[in-house]
């Protein structure tokens, strides 16, 4: 995989991230989305200089 290739499979994730994240503001969620699962957390910690 080059560069370029990889740049771009990251976009594509990214804007499936938004459209999933928009349809869930609308009540709507795709296939395997469980509406009344947990939501995750997600670690936001400091990751330090080296990161």
């Amino acid at each position: 995989m080059e560069l370029g290739d990889s740049i771009l499979q990251e976009l594509y994730l990214t804007i499936a991230e938004i459209i999933a994240f928009a349809w869930s503001l609308k009540g709507k969620f795709t296939a395997g989305q469980n509406p009344d699962g947990l939501i995750a957390e997600k670690d936001i910690t400091e990751r330090g200089d080296d990161y």
